[in-house]
């Protein structure tokens, strides 16, 4: 998990080719693909759904990926739009 949430994409690969669980809520904000939308690391984001992470995994009492991803601030990353007026 530090690896998702420090964006480190080749260590991350690494982990989940030998084995390291897609869903397993042991991140800061539940599982990998949670924590990594929350800290707003998209390219640790894209891989992990690329690998098949479930989008809608609600694994935390604090929501899914989107949600999460929006109370972490990242709204302009998750809707692809500028957060300045």
């Amino acid at each position: 998990m530090i690896a998702i949430s420090a964006g480190d994409l080749s260590t991350t690969r690494v982990l989940i080719e030998h084995g390291g669980s897609l869903q397993n809520p042991k991140g800061i904000a539940g599982n990998g693909l949670q924590t990594a939308s929350f800290l707003g690391v998209e390219i640790v984001v894209k891989e992990l759904l690329d690998r098949g992470a479930d989008v809608d995994a609600h694994l935390n009492p604090w929501g899914t990926p989107l949600v999460l991803a929006l109370q972490g601030n990242r709204r302009s990353k998750v809707l692809g739009t500028s957060t300045t007026p």
